[in-house]
């Protein structure tokens, strides 16, 4: 059902937090702009078990990455 497939989510973005964690993300690696799109709509919609992974995976991205954090603001922009 809908409350295994949010948990199954969740489970994911856990995962990915710490696999971000410490390691510096090429913004020209494939898939980073969609992973970016899929991010960044969770955090606006708030959904509550996924805010903290989605935050955390987001500031992972982020840390010392100017391109990266260039295109999460013009996503942020355009949603």
């Amino acid at each position: 059902g809908l409350a295994e497939e949010e948990q199954t989510l969740s489970d994911a973005m856990q995962l990915l937090q710490r696999i971000t964690y410490g390691h510096r993300i090429d913004y020209h690696q494939a898939n980073v702009e969609d992973l970016l799109k899929f991010l960044i709509p969770h955090v606006l919609t708030k959904t509550e078990s996924l805010l903290l992974p989605v935050l955390g995976t987001l500031a992972n991205l982020c840390r010392n990455n100017l391109l990266v954090q260039a295109a999460v603001r013009n996503l942020f922009h355009t949603e």
